[in-house]
């Protein structure tokens, strides 16, 4: 790994190598490290570097993750993996052949040695040239994995348009090159994990749990009252070490428990209409460690009972409306939906009217302008498709009367 300075180290290095390299083949050339527009300072005869992009490491953008745990705390030190890309442009005499000579020299030397090895970057720190004395707390040398240099192949259109960035410059000689991978990782210190002293090895067999049925106790065929007792029928149901049925994500009292049958009360306070119920069970793997499995989801219903039903009628020149109230048990929620169906008593009409909950969650509301016939009416309420019983041989009961 290496610091933040080793974008600039491998631009240094490159510098100081072919510094070296110019002065044996061609003593007068210059190694630089300007924008091509520079309004000075450009060799004469000699190598311009120029950084004009730097990328992602597509290898290994990613090979850190994830670098913390859960609670944020920091695991190991994230590292950024960054590819370089450079634009060497030679100058000199074009009758004399200076540019091609250089680009010569240059490609030779980089197909023969691609990689920035370690005695480049300590030579370069070493040299008393104030250019590179910002780089001296540089620890490139100590990466792993040392930076290569690949020729980049670009198109007439690419080095167009990288050259029209810089308004009126003329082009001269350029070849690219390309230097990855270049590490570099954070200064954070991670947590020391504490060492392991013990380790325990457990295997238990798991089965989950499977609800079959979900019916009253009191009679199967018809749904639950709140009073009434719930069953749960199914398979696995008395695996684990410990057990808890819930209601609606309520927990829920198991009054007797086998590996098949499951009875229940319903937790207090429980709304009529569709509920939910599961299983849930933990089961001890190590003395130290559990696991938990789940049932699937099962559904069952509640009724609502109607304990009393009103109506009114109000007359205003625009519409006649009928109101009718039933008192049910028990509770209804919010977001129920609610419907209120009416019979004539002995035969005859019949409605069905959408209802809400009215002030109080014991009440469910219709309201009509329908031309509803004077008489006695059984009345039923629905809670979520739910609906309440009727009484009596023949049914006689709960009844509203309509004015």
């Amino acid at each position: 790994m290496s610091n933040h300075l080793a974008i600039a180290t491998v631009t240094g290095a490159l510098n100081y190598r072919l510094s070296q390299l110019v002065q044996v083949e061609m003593p007068s050339a210059q190694v630089t490290n300007l924008r091509p527009n520079a309004p000075s300072g450009l060799p004469t005869t000699g190598i311009n570097i120029f950084l004009y992009q730097v990328t992602p490491n597509v290898a290994q953008r990613n090979s850190d993750l994830p670098t913390r745990r859960s609670d944020g705390a920091l695991l190991k030190r994230p590292v950024a993996a960054l590819d370089l890309h450079y634009m060497l442009s030679f100058y000199g005499d074009e009758t004399a052949w200076e540019p091609q000579l250089l680009l010569g020299t240059v490609v030779r030397s980089m197909h023969a040695q691609p990689l920035l090895d370690v005695a480049t970057i300590t030579a370069m720190l070493g040299d008393p040239s104030a250019l590179y004395a910002p780089l001296h707390p540089t620890n490139l040398q100590e990466a792993l994995e040392p930076v290569r240099f690949t020729p980049t192949s670009l198109t007439f259109e690419e080095m167009s348009k990288l050259w029209g960035i810089f308004y009126q410059i003329p082009y001269v000689l350029s070849v690219a090159y390309g230097a990855s991978v270049v590490l570099i990782d954070s200064d954070a210190v991670p947590r020391t994990t504490l060492p392991v002293k013990s380790f325990q090895v457990g295997a238990v067999p798991l089965e989950n749990p499977i609800i079959a049925r979900a019916f009253s106790l009191a009679n199967p065929t018809l749904p639950l009252l709140p009073a009434d007792q719930l069953v749960l029928e199914g398979t696995a149901l008395l695996g684990g070490t410990s057990r808890v049925v819930l209601v609606d994500g309520a927990a829920a009292t198991v009054t007797s428990a086998t590996a098949q049958r499951y009875v229940v009360d319903l937790p207090a306070g429980i709304t009529a209409g569709v509920h939910v119920v599961r299983l849930v069970e933990t089961v001890a793997v190590t003395p130290s460690f559990s696991s938990v499995v789940e049932s699937n989801l099962k559904t069952f219903a509640v009724a609502p009972a109607v304990t009393s039903a009103s109506a009114t009628k109000t007359t205003t020149p625009a519409a006649t409306t009928v109101e009718i109230t039933a008192l049910v048990t028990p509770s209804l929620g919010p977001e129920q939906r609610l419907h209120i169906a009416l019979a004539r008593v002995g035969g005859g009409e019949g409605y069905f009217l959408d209802a809400e909950v009215g002030a109080t969650a014991d009440r469910a509301v219709a309201k009509t302008t329908a031309t509803i016939t004077a008489g006695n009416y059984l009345i039923r309420v629905f809670v979520d498709g739910v609906p309440s019983a009727l009484s009596g041989t023949p049914f006689s009961a709960p009844a509203v009367s309509i004015p």
